[in-house]
């Protein structure tokens, strides 16, 4: 869902995030494409008939962790890291259960949230578990909500 490069690129494929240093987009990127992110995500999708779609006005209402907080630095640190960790990764789709660089993500960004680690893995165990997230149905059975409520 969301990438970083170090130079700034045109394309019509993205919503470019501005303003931000290009390590501060690194960070967001782990942020985004992370468990907690896609839920987020997910939130602002339209539905189409293969697979959401996201509007740019909607992209803008997404939960970020605020780059000018003066907590930014801590925050960043794990999600900086995860970054380095995984860059060069193959990203598997959510249907092929435990993917490591998915933990990487949801480790760095549960650390950079303060919230358990367990509770992220939870989360995503259920999305690896939800036919539409994991490429099994076209139709989705379950809202984001449902998801944060659900016991594995």
């Amino acid at each position: 869902v969301a990438v970083a490069f170090d130079k700034p690129l045109v394309g019509y494929a993205w919503t470019p995030v501005q303003s931000v240093s290009a390590q501060d987009a690194q960070a967001l990127a782990i942020w985004i494409n992370s468990t907690i992110g896609y839920i987020l995500l997910r939130k602002y999708a339209s539905r189409t008939i293969d697979w959401p779609m996201y509007q740019p006005s909607a992209i803008k209402q997404l939960v970020v962790p605020n780059t000018t907080s003066k907590h930014w630095k801590r925050i960043r640190r794990p999600l900086l890291d995860a970054y380095r960790a995984t860059r060069c990764s193959l990203v598997p789709q959510y249907r092929e259960p435990d993917a490591e660089v998915r933990g990487v993500w949801d480790r760095a960004v549960a650390s950079a949230a303060g919230i358990p680690a367990a509770t992220v893995v939870r989360w995503r165990k259920l999305m690896e578990k939800e036919p539409f997230i994991a490429g099994r149905t076209n139709s989705p059975s379950h809202s984001p909500a449902s998801l944060a409520t659900s016991e594995v």
